[in-house]
């Protein structure tokens, strides 16, 4: 399982982040895979659209997402308001359309 990916800011815009995207589709194609599915409460509109890109449809939103294990203070837990977006993609279907190639 891929707990975590992320670009470094020096290399983003280069096309690496897409290029890592299809590697692991390209892993779960291989592997038989069903889906993959992601989550992120990234605020940078540039992320969601390199997911729906990759082929990810998003499937939900999750209103005031706190990381497990992580305790807030009063405050925090009051005014600290994350969206976890949820995103999904069916491995069969995009190897057979071809998707993940037609970035």
């Amino acid at each position: 399982m891929l707990q975590r990916m992320s670009v470094d800011w020096s290399c983003r815009r280069c096309g690496v982040g897409v290029a890592l995207g299809q590697k692991v589709l390209e892993f779960a194609a291989t592997h038989r895979y069903s889906s993959v599915v992601l989550g992120t409460t990234a605020y940078t509109a540039a992320v969601h659209r390199l997911y729906r890109r990759l082929g990810f449809l998003c499937v939900g939103v999750t209103d005031g997402y706190v990381t497990p294990d992580v305790r807030l203070s009063l405050p925090e837990r009051i005014f600290y308001r994350v969206q976890h977006h949820h995103y999904r993609l069916d491995v069969h279907s995009c190897a057979q359309t071809g998707e993940s190639g037609q970035i």
